[in-house]
């Protein structure tokens, strides 16, 4: 719970493009940091390469690794492309991967129809109610 309560701060602070709380990004970093690796060789067919490895895959590790990705999800926002969605109702987070960053919804299919067809009913309210 309070991992969860700590990322929802940080990408509501970052989908405003506001600055993030030193004394917050310090409680991620002990998430991040809280679980132990391990270096192994990793050998597939006539490669050899390098991989860290958890001793144990408890909660402490998958915490951490909620928190790493997280952390990248933070690097990679530099243009603001994580945002909340616009349907009051939803408010989840999202990453706006179009060209023109102007996504609004977190799906299109889910809260941009629901938004639509909403408008289009108050504009239908709105023009049965005017005066003729």
């Amino acid at each position: 719970m309070r991992l969860r309560a700590l990322l929802r701060r940080l990408v509501t602070l970052a989908a405003r493009g506001e600055p993030l709380p030193r004394e917050d990004l310090a409680e991620l970093d002990e998430f991040v940091g809280a679980a132990t690796f391990l270096r192994r060789l990793a050998v597939a067919r006539d490669t050899v390469s390098v991989a860290l490895e958890p001793p144990v895959r408890d909660w402490r590790w998958v915490l951490s690794e909620l928190a790493t990705s997280f952390a990248e999800l933070l690097e990679a926002n530099a243009d603001g492309r994580l945002k909340l969605c616009a349907n009051a109702e939803c408010r989840w987070a999202f990453y706006d991967e179009t060209k023109n960053r102007r996504r609004r919804w977190c799906g299109h299919a889910s809260c941009g129809d629901l938004d639509k067809v909403r408008r289009f009913r108050e504009r239908q309210r709105a023009a049965r109610a005017a005066p003729a």
